[in-house]
């Protein structure tokens, strides 16, 4: 029976800058340029018009990953959620290239919410598949310049 390991990695970034990267499987080492972070992810949904209806991350409530999740949600950091699987048989990866990707989630920080002990920040889709909306905005031409007529 083959034995599998899902790994994820998490990319906040704004335009072409990386603002963090983490990733959950290599316990204190980074591994292509992903430092380890403790979080876990939900499933990725899917409503029946195709959007994505996002995902949840959890993590430990300290402070500091409340003052990393308070700037992904005030700053709007884009969020690319990957999800790798490895085949574990034969030894522990040393990379993600050892993997293969089984999921690829982007979107933004749009909920936060806490417990005693734990953060939860739900990152939802960018764009909604149906309209023009981006949670919070829409397009206009002070954001994108002159809209095309159809």
């Amino acid at each position: 029976m083959t034995q599998l390991a899902m790994a994820t990695t998490l990319r906040f970034f704004a335009g072409n800058t990386d603002v963090f990267k983490w990733q959950n499987f290599w316990v204190d080492k980074e591994v292509g340029g992903f430092s380890f972070h403790q979080f876990q992810t939900s499933d990725i949904y899917f409503n029946r018009t195709v959007d994505e209806g996002g995902l949840t991350l959890e993590m430990a409530l300290t402070q500091q990953n409340l003052d990393y999740m308070e700037a992904a949600i005030n700053e709007a950091f884009l969020i690319e959620i990957e999800i790798y699987e490895f085949n574990v048989d034969s030894g522990m990866p040393t990379d993600l290239a050892a993997g293969a990707m089984v999921a690829r989630f982007i979107g933004e920080a749009v909920e936060m919410s806490c417990d005693l002990t734990t953060l939860s920040v739900t990152v939802g889709a960018g764009i909604d598949a149906v309209t023009e909306d981006i949670p919070g905005r829409k397009f206009t031409t002070s954001l994108v310049g002159r809209l095309p007529v159809l």
